[in-house]
């Protein structure tokens, strides 16, 4: 009997140690915190553009490992702020159709509205493709013409000779194509100052290891700028 009580007492022991160990290692993973990345966190983005005879600035977007149903933007705001903010969005849709289109970011951060020639400047789309992995928007804003506000929520009507900080954001497209919130890792406002009358460079997430191919990049980027 006296052997018979050690033996149990010792089972009681170690299920204890057992049970404990397996709360601890609970525990442990719980508190281990895994940063996730979105399904646009990898998304890289390179914009250039050039100012040419008859005060045309021509616009250039290469957007790498943009996935179906996808859109990334491209938005000018005097101060380093989301809104109110002038915003030209390309999509990726679900069939590889790519469009770009002109928005502006009221105040107080709304959703993007559709926005004009009222807002300065004529927006004209040159090229939406996707080849060889890489999304490409192309489009000019030309003959600007002094224009006064009309609503005071809308941002400052676009200008060719005006500072701006560059803004990026990457989000995904609902059902309807229509665009969702930026990922929370998928947004930034650039501390560049950028002006749409000389030629300028921006870049987001474009380190080799996010880029499908930085030579293609550096290539896209060349010919650009040899034009």
């Amino acid at each position: 009997m006296k052997y018979i009580t050690t033996i149990l007492c010792l089972l009681i022991l170690v299920q204890t140690g057992i049970s404990h160990s397996h709360k601890g290692s609970s525990n442990r993973h719980r508190n281990t915190g895994t940063k996730l990345v979105s399904p646009t966190g990898n998304v890289g983005v390179n914009v250039t553009w050039t100012f040419e005879v008859g005060n045309i600035t021509r616009i250039h977007m290469a957007i790498y490992k943009m996935q179906p149903a996808q859109w990334a933007a491209i938005g000018l705001n005097r101060n380093q702020s989301m809104a109110p903010s002038h915003v030209f969005v390309c999509r990726r849709l679900v069939n590889d159709t790519v469009d770009v289109n002109r928005y502006m970011n009221p105040g107080r951060h709304l959703h993007p509205v559709p926005a004009g020639i009222a807002q300065g400047g004529v927006f004209t789309v040159e090229k939406a493709t996707f080849d060889s992995g890489v999304v490409i928007c192309q489009f000019t804003l030309s003959n600007f013409t002094t224009m006064a506000m009309k609503n005071l929520n809308d941002p400052p009507i676009l200008s060719q000779s005006t500072p701006y900080h560059p803004l990026v954001a990457i989000g995904p497209l609902n059902a309807t194509n229509s665009m969702k919130e930026h990922g929370i890792d998928s947004h930034k406002a650039l501390p560049q100052l950028v002006q749409l009358n000389r030629t300028e460079v921006i870049t987001y997430h474009l380190e080799s290891s996010k880029v499908h191919d930085k030579s293609k990049f550096l290539k896209v980027l060349d010919d650009k700028m040899a034009m």
